[in-house]
């Protein structure tokens, strides 16, 4: 998984950025831009299916937070969390359930778990686009 994530990241985003391939994953270049139906996506869905079963969120209510500046594709889940106009701007309509906090806010983070009993996950990239 690991290797899978630092693929994406560097691909999407990083242009296989010589850093991170050193650093992190020797076989990301094996990886190069892995298939979009592998991405974030699917991961929305046992998180929505948990919230419903084991956390008891009524039908239809679960709720996914994102960080702000993050980029995990073009599908329209990916754009319903965006905060990048050029990703976002002309398409829709947008998924339900997802808003997004400010990056590397833990204080908002918190208040917003605390606050919301229908949030059933928290998606960040462990390397998120810069302004």
């Amino acid at each position: 998984m690991h290797h899978y994530v630092c693929a994406t990241d560097a691909c999407y985003k990083g242009g296989c950025n010589a850093a991170i391939v050193e650093a992190h994953c020797p076989s990301l270049l094996d990886l190069n831009i892995p298939p979009r139906a592998l991405s974030t996506h699917p991961l929305t869905l046992p998180t929505s299916r948990w919230g419903y079963d084991v956390k008891g969120v009524p039908e239809n209510q679960a709720k996914v937070l994102f960080a702000e500046r993050n980029f995990w594709g073009r599908t329209m889940a990916a754009v319903s969390s965006s905060t990048d106009p050029e990703s976002y701007s002309g398409f829709g309509p947008f998924m339900p359930g997802f808003e997004v906090i400010p990056y590397n806010d833990v204080e908002a983070l918190r208040l917003k778990l605390e606050s919301d009993p229908n949030i059933v996950a928290f998606m960040v990239e462990p390397i998120q686009v810069c302004e």
